[in-house]
């Protein structure tokens, strides 16, 4: 799965809730794009964004943006079997950021095979 520079993964909730957003791919994950999840009132809360790659890697590139602006939490997940060469590795070489209004939300990076 690619997101291309330009292109963006929003959650947003305007005054009112927002719901969750989850993709789960078998291969490899590039993020040249945004992946963002923010709020437009103080009160407002966003669903959570997973992006996940059950066993392949996944990048995040140097044009690349993980951001929550007081939203819901972010996850990025990889799985893999790094004994049989398939995935688990996370690569990190663009921004990942949190900020808040009120309550801080939480960007969760996790590889299984501990390869991030």
């Amino acid at each position: 799965m690619r997101v291309d520079a330009g292109a963006s993964i929003v959650v947003e909730s305007r005054r009112a809730p927002a719901g969750e957003i989850g993709i789960v791919v078998d291969g490899d994950v590039l993020i040249d794009g945004c992946v963002i999840n923010r709020t437009q009132g103080p009160e407002d809360r966003s669903g959570d964004i997973t992006v996940a790659s059950r066993c392949g890697d996944l990048h995040v590139g140097l044009s690349g943006l993980v951001q929550t602006e007081g939203g819901g939490d972010i996850t990025l997940l990889t799985g893999g079997d790094p004994t049989a060469g398939v995935g688990g590795y996370i690569d990190i070489s663009g921004r990942v950021h949190a900020g808040y209004r009120t309550t801080p939300p939480t960007i969760r990076v996790v590889a299984f095979d501990d390869r991030v």
